[in-house]
C-alpha cells in the first residue's frame, strides 16, 4: 500500500494536481468529442431523412416503373452517394443500390424498420454493415400508396466522421500533454515559492 506521508509536501501537491487535472481534461476531451459526434450524426440524419422523402415522392409517382427499380436504385444511389434499399411490407429486399437482392436476407426485423412499424415517422440505427463491414447510419421511411407498400432505407458510411473524430482526439491528446507540462512547470514554481520559505522557517 502506498504510504502517502513519506512523500514531501511538494510531491503530494504535485501528485494531487496531476490527478485532478488529468481527470478534468480527459472529461473535457470525452465530452467535446461526444458532443461533436452527436452534432455530426444529427446532420447525417437530417440529410438522409429529406433525401428519403424525395425518393418516396419519386417512387409514388403514377408513372414510376417498378420493373426497373433495381437499376433505378443504383443510378440514384450513385448520384446522391448513399446506399438505397427498397423493402416491401414483408421485409423482402426488392432493390438495393450496392448489392444484389438475391444476396440479402429478410429485413423486417431490423431495428430501423421496427421503429417505423411502431408508428415512428422514421426509423434509424447505427451499426456495422454485415455486407460492407463498416459502421453505417441507417434511416428508413415508410411508403404507403396504391403502387407500393413498404420501406425506403438510406444508409451512409460513418468512416469520414470517425476519421475526423479520431484525428480530433489525437490533436486533443497532444494539446492535453502540452497543457499538462505547462501546468507541471507552473505548479513547481508555485510550490517552490511556498515551500522554500517554510523550510527556512522550520530550519
Amino acid at each position: 500500500m502506498l504510504k502517502w506521508n513519506k512523500y514531501s509536501i511538494r510531491r503530494q501537491l504535485i501528485s494531487v494536481f496531476i490527478i485532478v487535472h488529468v481527470i478534468f481534461l480527459l472529461f473535457l476531451i470525452f465530452y467535446y468529442n461526444y458532443s461533436l459526434r452527436q452534432s455530426y450524426l444529427g446532420q447525417v440524419e437530417d440529410s438522409l431523412y429529406h433525401q428519403a422523402l424525395l425518393i418516396r415522392e419519386n417512387i409514388s409517382a403514377d408513372n414510376f416503373q417498378f420493373s426497373n427499380i433495381d437499376q433505378w436504385a443504383r443510378e440514384v444511389g450513385g448520384k446522391i452517394e448513399k446506399r438505397i434499399t427498397i423493402i416491401n411490407r414483408d421485409g423482402q429486399v426488392i432493390a438495393d443500390s450496392v448489392f444484389s437482392v438475391e444476396e440479402m436476407d429478410n429485413h423486417l426485423g431490423r431495428p430501423e424498420i421496427q421503429a417505423v412499424l411502431t408508428g415512428e415517422r422514421s426509423g434509424k440505427d447505427i451499426r456495422q454493415s454485415g455486407t460492407l463491414n463498416i459502421d453505417m447510419y441507417y434511416l428508413v421511411v415508410p411508403v404507403n400508396n396504391e403502387s407500393f407498400s413498404g420501406f425506403i432505407r438510406l444508409a451512409e458510411s460513418l468512416e469520414d466522421i470517425d476519421a475526423v473524430l479520431n484525428t480530433n482526439i489525437k490533436n486533443n491528446i497532444s494539446f492535453f500533454i502540452i497543457i499538462l507540462i505547462l501546468y507541471l512547470f507552473l505548479i513547481w514554481k508555485i510550490t517552490s515559492n511556498i515551500i522554500n520559505p517554510l523550510s527556512q522557517i522550520t530550519d
